[in-house]
């Protein structure tokens, strides 16, 4: 091997004091099928040297965190490398980079950096895990989800959830789990479906109660929900709440709907 075509950037340390590394304020959280799955990979074929853990100056854990637990586990020295001034940003990119980041991964890390909104929105996620964050987050926009576009939202660290929106949504949200059996009887899109109604019980003077009845007797007769098309179930959602009613005591949400979007 010709030593001359390349050179050393980075002293390479080992230990076995696994109380010097901190965890990083902002990181996602230790999967324990993540430790599991990397003490079988050693156990299957060995100890190597692995490639080393990144921690910053203040020996927070940028990259490996996973890889310090499963050594811990089996009395094995880690191998770390310091990066001064890498912080909560460089560990998102290398971790996107190895396992993508899960949604929850990104509410839970700007949670844990004293984020109120994201605060709020995991402590929504916690007490109503039946419902997605694309779904909360168009509640919580007075929007029917049939995008990505709240991820992106939610990923950039731009979600507003104030304590006002909060009761709001926990409101609605209430009133969505009362249709839960009914919701999920009819098939197609669960985002559409949720928001759409909590959408049409927030923007519409509909008699909450009426509609909720008529659900429970019409949800059979409901087409499947198609994602791109929230007007046609608007208006089928209309067909159910308007049955033996006549005149001006009719609503017509797809309307309604096509209207806000107009304005």
């Amino acid at each position: 091997m010709n030593r001359d075509k390349y050179e050393a950037v980075a002293s390479v340390y080992k230990t076995h004091d696994y109380g010097m590394f901190k965890y990083l304020l902002g990181n996602r959280s230790i999967k324990p099928k993540r430790v599991k799955k990397i003490i079988e990979s050693i156990k299957k074929v060995g100890y190597v040297v692995p490639s080393p853990v990144i921690v910053n100056e203040k020996m927070e854990i940028i990259d490996g965190q996973g890889r310090i637990e499963a050594c811990k586990e089996e009395g094995l020295p880690v191998y770390f490398v310091i990066a001064e001034n890498a912080g909560v940003d460089e560990c998102t990119m290398m971790n996107i980079g190895q396992s993508n980041w899960s949604i929850n991964d990104y509410v839970e890390s700007y949670a844990s950096r004293g984020n109120e909104n994201y605060i709020r929105l995991q402590k929504i996620m916690e007490a109503y895990p039946q419902f997605t964050v694309a779904e909360i987050y168009g509640v919580c926009t007075n929007s029917i989800t049939v995008n990505g576009y709240s991820t992106i939202v939610v990923k950039n660290g731009d979600l507003e959830l104030s304590s006002n929106d909060y009761a709001r949504i926990i409101r609605v949200l209430d009133y969505l789990v009362e249709m839960e059996n009914v919701l999920d009887a009819i098939p197609g899109s669960s985002r559409v479906k949720k928001t759409g109604l909590a959408w049409v019980i927030e923007n519409t003077k509909c008699d909450r109660k009426r509609l909720r009845e008529k659900l429970f007797e019409e949800y059979p007769k409901l087409s499947p929900v198609v994602e791109t098309l929230p007007t046609l179930y608007l208006s089928e959602l209309s067909d159910v709440y308007n049955k033996r009613l006549t005149g001006k005591n009719c609503l017509y949400f797809d309307a309604m709907y096509k209207q806000s979007l107009r304005q």
